[in-house]
């Protein structure tokens, strides 16, 4: 049986990679600059994810 502390605070919590992956998905299908930012807010995402650190 696990413990409350090995239990993640935020069980939505997203990685910086699969922040990464999802801004650059929705910038690849987005029709145009203002579809993909409508997009990227949406999912609460910051253009700058995308970014490879």
């Amino acid at each position: 049986m696990r413990s409350l502390d090995s239990v993640r605070a935020d069980p939505y919590e997203v990685s910086h990679d699969q922040r990464c992956r999802g801004v650059r998905l929705v910038a690849s299908v987005a029709k145009d600059v203002e579809d993909c930012a409508l997009l990227l807010a949406i999912l609460g995402l910051d253009p700058a994810d995308g970014l490879e650190r």
